[in-house]
């Protein structure tokens, strides 16, 4: 059995993904994130310059671009701070700073988390903060008054602590926009006795897992990044089905769809394309070690590709010199974002007056014809603006 903070929530959904093996797999969406919460892991102790040379230079705009005035990063705020809280005492430990989730040796019962950011009022209360990275975290995070992980870490450094009281925030990022709910007494007591009981739901459906029973499973969303997806039992019979039958699959499914009946089957279309981007990580995984030849004759493995970046202001200097102001210029596009004008303009200008100098430079720039919208039509999952 394997709880920690960040899976309580699925856990308390479907108990068998703490019990059931682990694979741990990396996706693009928390590469992202990794890099985003180290750089502002580092921004409080070495400064955003040099954090942004420690960041993978694919995800250094993203973090360039990051409002950090804005961010709970100043005096008195913690980085990366791990706890573990016993279930069984209701009493917790702070483990240590910046760990990199290497956590200690501990009991089934005692549940350790890592909050980004934590800040202390002594004999008061508890400040947890959370970075979300990236557009429609708020669809697949849950709510801030329902977030068993949040409210989790808030009782454990509250306990760590001795305060009564913990706010939790939220901040969704790059939209740098927060969600903050308070805790008092009677709430964080609430909490532990959740958790409470959710750690002993567990601990039944762990019994039943070693003594080789059939574990009852509840698919859907929560099931995208489950590490136990691939030896859960709903997804291997699901994999199996699409596997067999896909054409019936998808004949049936345009048949059979109605308004009523849709919202369900978007959840198992879902929960079937996490189960086929988990089957195509372990194919990706193999392939990496031991190249796989398919029946056309081609092979699935890792290929060497070697891209040349050309600098683009030595082309032009180059360019001018030999062809000419119009040939450099045909040769060498200019491309700028909204992020690169706030990086170059706020250092030259007073402080506190970067956000009025930004807006006149790109009311400018839309006065000259140098800002233009393209709309195009997505299908995503979304929440609806209200009316």
């Amino acid at each position: 059995m394997k709880l920690s903070m960040s899976s309580l929530g699925r856990a308390s959904i479907c108990a068998a993904s703490a019990v059931l093996p682990r694979i741990e797999t990396q996706n693009p969406d928390s590469e992202a994130g990794i890099a985003g919460h180290r750089f502002l892991e580092l921004v409080p102790r070495i400064g955003a310059e040099e954090a942004l040379t420690r960041v993978a230079e694919e995800y250094r705009e993203m973090c360039a671009a990051l409002q950090l005035d804005k961010l709970p990063l100043g005096p008195g705020h913690r980085q990366e701070v791990a706890f573990y809280y016993d279930v069984l005492t209701g009493k917790a430990v702070e483990i240590g700073e910046s760990i990199d989730r290497a956590y200690p040796a501990l009991q089934d019962w005692q549940i350790p988390g890592t909050a980004d950011v934590v800040r202390v009022d002594p004999g008061v209360s508890v400040y947890v903060g959370d970075w979300k990275f990236g557009f429609g975290h708020d669809l697949h995070t849950a709510p801030i008054e329902e977030n068993l992980q949040l409210r989790s870490l808030a009782l454990a450094a509250a306990r760590a602590y001795g305060v009564q009281r913990a706010r939790i925030e939220i901040w969704y990022l790059p939209e740098h926009r927060p969600a903050t709910f308070d805790l008092d007494a009677f709430a964080l007591a609430a909490h532990a006795a959740q958790l409470r009981e959710l750690y002993e739901r567990v601990i039944k459906v762990d019994r039943a897992h070693r003594a080789g029973m059939t574990l009852n499973v509840r698919a859907g969303l929560h099931c995208g990044y489950c590490p136990a997806l691939q030896h859960c039992p709903s997804t291997q019979a699901l994999a199996a089905q699409l596997v067999a039958t896909p054409d019936t699959i998808e004949r049936d499914t345009k048949a059979l769809l109605t308004k009523d009946n849709a919202p369900l089957a978007y959840e198992r279309w879902r929960q079937m394309k996490a189960v086929t981007d988990a089957v195509g990580n372990a194919l990706c995984a193999w392939a990496r070690e031991s190249p796989i030849t398919t029946k056309r004759g081609t092979v699935y493995g890792p290929v060497s590709v070697t891209r040349e970046h050309v600098d683009g202001n030595v082309a032009f200097h180059v360019i001018q010199q030999l062809h000419g102001d119009v040939v450099a210029g045909k040769a060498v596009e200019i491309a700028t974002s909204k992020a690169a004008i706030e990086r170059a303009v706020k250092p030259v200008v007073e402080k506190g007056g970067g956000a009025a100098a930004i807006r006149r430079v790109l009311q400018a720039i839309e006065a000259e014809g140098g800002i233009t919208a393209a709309t195009t039509e997505q299908m995503k999952e979304h929440r609806p603006k209200s009316t």
